[in-house]
């Protein structure tokens, strides 16, 4: 009697279509996917559908055997089936491969193949507090045999045929199951069946997370970033001679690596394919006056290989939201090797189309890397903020080149000095003038001998081996009795010195037409200090030259952008221009830099007034 009292509570014989409930709890059915050869046997709830594949899934795995979206596994009214999406290694079912496009209805038992991945449906029965509705066959009891032999023989025979009973009823279940199974077989074959989805979808917790493969266009767009990063070092540093030093032994030292000449190279490909040659000589040509293609070239992949060590990506991939691989350490090597091979084969678009069809170039798939977004806001702010704001940064960075900011020069451009030729008075006989060209000066020099005279000298100067004589030209005034020493101080190609402030900046060829003209014309450049016949059209030509100095040379953080949005934005040209000018004058301490006009011939002026006071006369002579 004591038995019975303190007996275990059993489920009752007969099922009703509400859950039966032992104590307040109910018993149901819970389903898992776990890919069990993997480290650790991860398993994922299966509420209704979960997909896997290497780049679009629920599950993302990353194994060369599975496909970008490989296969889905679907719950549906207890049954589960499983589909393959055309992959090409794959699904198998007990070893048999199954076709793609269909489903197939699984049991807890089989064995799931996803191209090397072993997937298995767990099953899990547990019981549920609150009371209600149950679908048939989800009350489970689990029979204690060592109690059941200590109770009474009566209550045995009791417990045997309530077993009877349940066995009985569970085959009858199973009888429901199948052909449910079996009508949901042959619907699903119908056209226009579709699964019935589940109320709502519950939310997934992977131990891998689900991340986009990168877009085609968002790798173009980091890719834009990291040239234009290149760009603006290339400008800030380019001044320094060890940066320049070592940007010259970097394709050196390749070749010496290698034990390969890049001249023996293009030697090789002219002899064979001159016609192309001669067009990539003129493209490099035509984009090296606007920039100098091989030391951004050489950057360009020196920025690309550090930040890949530390990012595992590139720095502009980072910005855009972009990961490398989930193996953080492969991720680095990988992705060096990545940006190596992308060096070599860079001409090559073969190696990178095929990330047009499946979000993965070939550099990606040869080195076992992938990149994936993880962030679709990373990649709208990097559109939007950071590559406008490495265009203002490419626009402003000539003002901080050599890491010094750029200060205004003062400049004079009002004409400080004439030198006017005697006027001849009426009755007195014609000025009998002389006209004499020195080569070693470099100049032709009209004048009055009853006026002035010219004595040629010359002076020997360095050390024994080392003399370099240096001629002067005395002019004595005979008005006066003063005598002015002229000296060749540096000579120089004035087209030259234009070409570098007009290079790839076409805004400015409306508004110094003449420079522009001279500059790029196909005449030479007056060797002799004359003045040509058409005076007027040489004048325009000095007034513009004067106008663009005085603008080079009044460039400062004040006024660059009201220069920028009144001129032009491009200012890099006209910086460039305004430091070779001033590498022309070895003596940086001139106290003022102005204008005269000798004759009818406009000149800068570089005054000096230090122990010995000179001044530096330019003649803007075409």
């Amino acid at each position: 009697m004591f038995k019975k009292l303190f007996a275990r509570l059993r489920a009752p014989k007969n099922q009703g279509e509400k859950g039966t409930t032992l104590q307040g709890a109910r018993w149901v059915k819970s389903y898992d996917v776990i890919l069990s050869n993997m480290e650790g046997a991860p398993s994922y709830p299966l509420s209704h559908q979960l997909s896997i594949g290497s780049e679009i899934g629920n599950i993302i795995i990353n194994d060369p055997s599975v496909s970008p979206r490989h296969a889905s596994i679907l719950l549906q009214e207890e049954v589960i089936s499983i589909i393959d999406h055309g992959s090409v290694a794959g699904t198998f079912v007990n070893g048999t491969k199954i076709p793609a496009g269909k489903f197939i209805i699984l049991e807890d038992s089989d064995k799931i193949m996803v191209g090397d991945l072993e997937v298995k449906i767990g099953l899990k029965t547990s019981a549920v507090e609150n009371t209600g509705f149950a679908p048939p066959g989800h009350t489970h009891l689990e029979e204690d045999e060592e109690e059941e032999a200590e109770e009474e023989a009566e209550e045995e025979e009791k417990v045997e045929v309530e077993e009877d009973d349940e066995e009985e009823e569970q085959e009858a279940e199973l009888e429901k199951t199948v052909t449910k199974s079996k009508v949901y077989s042959a619907a699903k074959n119908k056209p226009g069946f579709m699964a019935k989805p589940a109320k709502k979808k519950a939310k997934i917790s992977l131990s891998l997370p689900s991340y986009d493969a990168t877009n085609s266009l968002i790798r173009v767009f980091a890719l834009i970033g990291d040239l234009l990063l290149s760009y603006i070092i290339l400008v800030i540093f380019i001044p320094f001679d060890d940066f320049r030093g070592f940007l010259d032994s970097i394709p050196s030292l390749i070749s010496e690596t290698l034990d390969f000449e890049w001249k023996n190279l293009w030697v090789l490909i002219s002899d064979e394919i001159p016609q192309v040659t001669e067009a990539l000589t003129g493209v490099y040509g035509l984009l090296n006056d606007i920039v100098p293609i091989l030391p951004l070239t050489l950057i360009f992949f020196l920025v690309r290989l550090v930040t890949t060590v530390i990012f595992s990506v590139s720095i502009s991939e980072f910005f855009f939201g972009i990961t490398g691989n989930f193996n953080k350490i492969w991720a680095r090597i990988g992705g060096v090797f990545r940006v190596v091979i992308g060096m070599i084969t860079g001409p090559l678009l073969i190696f990178d189309l095929p990330a047009l069809a499946s979000k993965r170039t070939f550099k990606e798939f040869i080195t076992l890397t992938n990149t994936f977004v993880n962030s679709r806001v990373m990649i709208f702010f990097g559109i939007v903020l950071y590559l406008p704001l490495l265009v203002v940064i490419i626009l402003v960075s000539p003002m901080v080149v050599g890491l010094e900011m750029v200060e205004p020069i003062p400049f004079n451009s009002v004409i400080s000095q004439r030198v006017r030729a005697k006027v001849q008075v009426e009755g007195e006989a014609p000025v009998q003038k002389v006209e004499e060209r020195s080569r070693y000066m470099g100049m032709t020099l009209t004048y009055d001998p009853q006026m002035v005279s010219l004595i040629p000298t010359f002076k020997f100067q360095g050390v024994r081996s080392k003399l370099n004589m240096k001629g002067s030209l005395e002019v004595f005034q005979r008005e006066n009795e003063r005598t002015i020493t002229v000296e060749l101080y540096k000579t120089f190609d004035l087209k030259e010195l234009l070409q570098i402030g007009f290079r790839g900046n076409f805004l400015l060829q409306d508004q110094y037409q003449s420079i522009y003209n001279f500059a790029y014309s196909q005449e030479n450049t007056n060797r002799f200090f004359k003045l040509p016949e058409n005076t007027k059209q040489e004048e325009m030509f000095g007034k513009q030259v004067i106008d663009f100095t005085e603008l080079a040379l009044g460039l400062s953080v004040d006024n660059v952008f009201e220069m920028m949005t009144s001129k032009t934005p491009f200012i890099k040209s006209v910086v460039d221009y305004r430091h070779s000018l001033l590498d022309l004058l070895e003596y940086k301490d001139f106290s003022e830099i102005g204008v005269i006009k000798l004759g009818k011939l406009l000149c800068l002026k570089v005054t000096y007034d230090k122990q010995k006071p000179f001044d530096l006369i330019i003649p803007l002579l075409r």
